[in-house]
């Protein structure tokens, strides 16, 4: 899954996952104000991508 956005990185959400050490600092994909989760999807290798989900209340940013 590619997330496709109609806006520019102004619009985006700066919520940082809070995770492991592969992932932590990655940037949430949606756009600033967005309902729900905070979600982002990584590129692990060319083939592989994960999708990493965090709520709110787990935002270090």
């Amino acid at each position: 899954m590619t997330q496709q956005s109609g806006y520019g990185d102004a619009h985006l959400c700066t919520a940082e996952f809070p995770g492991d050490d592969l992932h932590a600092g990655q940037l949430c994909d949606l756009e600033v104000g967005h309902e729900g989760d905070h979600v982002a999807v990584v590129g692990l290798a060319a083939a592989f991508r994960r999708r990493l989900t965090w709520t709110a209340e787990e935002t270090t940013s």
